[in-house]
């Protein structure tokens, strides 16, 4: 995440916009329940898992957004989309770990009763630390500092082989439920954590590939079909979240649920009439155009409220307290680093494809 559309230019679908906001609003409510003193627990409680699904969200939608057009015929342009979508990555990332690390040096400090997810934001800055974490790095990552980071890193290899992605998309054709189900069985195979989030995003390129058929058959399904795929998602995501606990779910098939859970949940908000009417209400553009501030500046920010009140605060007041700061925050932090940054990439991407086109023969007529 981000997966809008600047590196498209292609509009942003105003559902998946609003429901990226909700996600990134779920990772926050659960963070700050976790740094709440209250919640101090020595293990996560399991409906937290939500925050997780909602990566998975975010993965979809990237593996949507980003492959739609480029499936529709797009040519893909190398030169002016790689530098756009890494700066697009990259810039708000830096900016945030500056804010985090100046933050950390202002606040930080330990305290009695401290919970766990607190402590682990003590590590001191180093140099080595802060370069892996900049550089969203595949070895010895730190996260200390702002430890939502690690999906970034799967967003960026994603970003690297969205070329793949569509040309397995495209071999496939009507048959691109094979690989589909290759990646489901790859998630549920868990041995590899690459297996367990890079399969996930072509789910979204592969919901992109059929999304004028699946639109057509939806049409014509009477609106108790549309409630079973609603259904469908909701009970995925209890099974991922619960289903070892109530059913003696194995993990493997709890990652799978998760996963499918995640994809039907990017179809209903797709597809089903009343939740895109809901998530594209103003209040659900807003949150969907902050997401990605909102990812990257949240845990700074509740995990300096946390030091700064040091438990004093009750547990509902301090996670009131904690998402009113970083719903502000992230607002601040779009419209000083992320916005910019998201204009330069889209100017950068404009003008590789201007002098391309400026440097191509002109055909003689015949």
């Amino acid at each position: 995440m981000p997966s809008d559309a600047a590196e498209t230019d292609r509009p942003r679908v105003p559902s998946l916009d609003g429901l990226r906001g909700y996600a990134a609003l779920t990772v926050l409510v659960g963070h700050a329940v976790l740094a709440g003193t209250a919640w101090s627990l020595p293990h996560e409680p399991t409906w937290l898992g939500l925050a997780t699904i909602a990566v998975l969200v975010f993965f979809v939608l990237s593996g949507f957004v980003l492959s739609r057009p480029l499936l529709a015929g797009r040519p893909f342009n190398a030169a002016a989309y790689y530098p756009a979508r890494l700066l697009r990555l990259y810039l708000p990332v830096w900016g945030a770990l500056a804010f985090a690390a100046l933050l950390h040096a202002l606040f930080w400090d330990t305290y009695p009763g401290i919970g766990w997810f607190v402590a682990a934001h003590l590590e001191p800055i180093t140099l080595s630390g802060f370069g892996n974490d900049a550089a969203l790095a595949l070895h010895d990552p730190n996260w200390q500092y702002i430890g939502a980071l690690w999906t970034l890193r799967w967003e960026v290899l994603f970003s690297l082989l969205l070329p793949l992605y569509v040309l397995v998309a495209r071999v496939s054709g009507r048959w691109v439920w094979v690989p589909v189900l290759v990646c489901l069985g790859l998630i549920a195979w868990r041995e590899r954590q690459e297996m367990d989030y890079l399969p996930v995003f072509f789910l979204g390129t592969a919901l992109a590939a059929v999304e004028t058929p699946l639109r057509e058959r939806w049409a014509r399904w009477s609106p108790g079909g549309h409630g079973l795929v609603a259904g469908a998602a909701a009970a995925s995501v209890v099974l991922g979240l619960w289903g070892p606990r109530w059913f003696d779910l194995s993990a493997q098939l709890a990652a799978l649920a998760s996963a499918l859970g995640a994809l039907l949940i990017v179809v209903t908000a797709l597809l089903l009439a009343p939740l895109g009417a809901f998530l594209t209400r103003p209040v659900s553009g807003w949150l969907g155009s902050r997401s990605f501030s909102l990812y990257l500046v949240h845990e700074p920010i509740l995990i300096t409220l946390a030091f700064v009140t040091r438990g004093s605060m009750g547990s509902i007041a301090f996670v009131v307290a904690a998402c009113v700061l970083a719903l502000a925050g992230a607002e601040g932090f779009y419209r000083a680093i992320e916005h910019p940054a998201h204009r330069l990439s889209r100017r950068i991407g404009r003008a590789i494809r201007t002098r391309q086109a400026a440097g191509r023969p002109t055909r003689a007529p015949a």
